[in-house]
């Protein structure tokens, strides 16, 4: 099993250091950064379009049981809790795709439009770059939305044979326009605008 912390907790007296050394050189920001030891980088829009969608599967961390958390990737969620950034936490997993490495990922921000999610720890048996995840994530968003154009097709078609009937020999019966209507008119969810399949 390989795991993968992306930022490391920083000791105590290196950070003592980095901040006298931010101080001298007049680096007023980064001596404020050295006051809080968890560093916070937000995922890119990116990570956040790949693991969002190979990982759909969002389980609050006290509910996981799908398996062992490692011990590197709980002390690295303990040391994110302990830092008070974080709002809430969550495992990121899948349940039948090829790619199965779940993400603890901690949220900061208090409210959703706010929200900047933050990978804490991942693991699994390969932790397959993000190079390698993208080409991935495409290729299931390009999937979903082939079947459901093809969908929308057929009751578009549907419809378009019920509106062409002549109204003695209606086929349909009320309901079956009402649900034609309806999943006419649907929209495809999580679609992102530039897919290369």
């Amino acid at each position: 099993m390989k795991t993968e912390i992306p930022h490391k907790e920083i000791e105590k007296e290196e950070l003592g250091i980095i901040k006298k050394l931010a101080e001298s050189l007049g680096l007023r920001r980064q001596a404020e950064k050295a006051d809080r030891p968890f560093p916070v980088i937000p995922m890119q829009p990116i990570e956040l379009f790949t693991y969002g969608v190979i990982c759909q599967k969002r389980t609050k961390i006290e509910e996981y049981d799908a398996e062992l958390i490692p011990l590197d990737c709980l002390q690295a969620y303990k040391h994110a809790k302990d830092s008070g950034l974080f709002h809430k936490f969550e495992i990121w997993s899948v349940d039948e795709v090829s790619v199965n490495d779940p993400v603890i990922v901690g949220y900061i921000g208090t409210d959703f439009f706010n929200e900047k999610p933050c990978i804490i720890a991942r693991w699994g048996n390969e932790l397959l770059p993000l190079e390698v995840l993208i080409p991935e994530a495409k290729k299931i968003v390009a999937d979903v939305v082939r079947k459901k154009k093809r969908l929308l097709k057929e009751r578009l078609e549907d419809l378009e044979e019920f509106i062409n009937t002549d109204s003695t020999t209606l086929k349909l019966s009320s309901d079956r326009v009402a649900s034609l209507i309806e999943t006419s008119s649907y929209h495809i969810d999580h679609v992102y605008p530039s897919i290369d399949a």
